[in-house]
């Protein structure tokens, strides 16, 4: 499911999978710390594809992840 040694980078939140997330476990940790700084969005310091999409919410994005949990 997870790309763990993919070394690519998340163009929301920057994460490297394979340096950061070296397994699934990693990407709830990663996540929650990146929450707890405010969400902000990776690419608007950098130059990462894709970048934000428009219309993008966080509160969408979180129903959609508590709706993987389930699964």
């Amino acid at each position: 499911m997870f790309p763990f040694n993919s070394h690519e980078i998340c163009s929301c939140c920057g994460t490297e999978y394979g340096l950061d997330v070296q397994e699934e476990g990693d990407v709830f940790q990663v996540r929650k710390e990146w929450l707890e700084e405010g969400a902000p969005w990776f690419d608007d310091e950098v130059d990462v594809s894709p970048g934000r999409p428009e219309g993008w919410s966080l509160e969408r994005a979180n129903r959609q992840i508590e709706k993987i949990k389930e699964d």
